[in-house]
């Protein structure tokens, strides 16, 4: 592989990866020099790589909202244990609660829908 395609299809990951639309990254690889069999190829290629990404974006967001969705559970079984609620503190946890549910839904839709994501990778967490 030369140095060119190299750097072509180098150009063209950061481009996926920022979320630039598909076709204007195909644009790209056949303005400068690929045909359209071989961008097809490196397109397909680079799609899968972001898919992976956001998936893995998606999971971590998976397992935070599921730790911070434990939180009111923990203070309220916890505060059975000890005979004492405080109401503000477990509005609270609540809270913190339905921030780590808002998180699930995220990182489900990043998980199963990854090609729906917009937007660059980087911008994600």
């Amino acid at each position: 592989m030369s140095v060119d395609r190299e750097r072509i299809e180098q150009d063209a990951r950061a481009g996926v990866m920022w979320g630039e639309d598909s076709r204007t990254v195909h644009r790209m690889l056949r303005a400068n020099g690929l045909d359209d069999g071989e961008a097809a190829a490196v397109m397909a290629v680079l799609r899968r790589e972001r898919a992976a990404v956001v998936r893995g974006i998606g999971v971590r967001q998976w397992v935070l909202g599921g730790c911070l969705i434990v939180v009111p559970i923990a203070y309220w079984v916890a505060s059975l244990f000890i005979g004492f609620m405080h109401l503000k503190l477990f509005g609270l946890t609540v809270a913190v609660g339905l921030f780590g549910l808002w998180k699930v839904i995220q990182g489900a839709i990043k998980f199963f829908a990854p090609s729906k994501i917009i937007g660059s990778v980087a911008d994600m967490e």
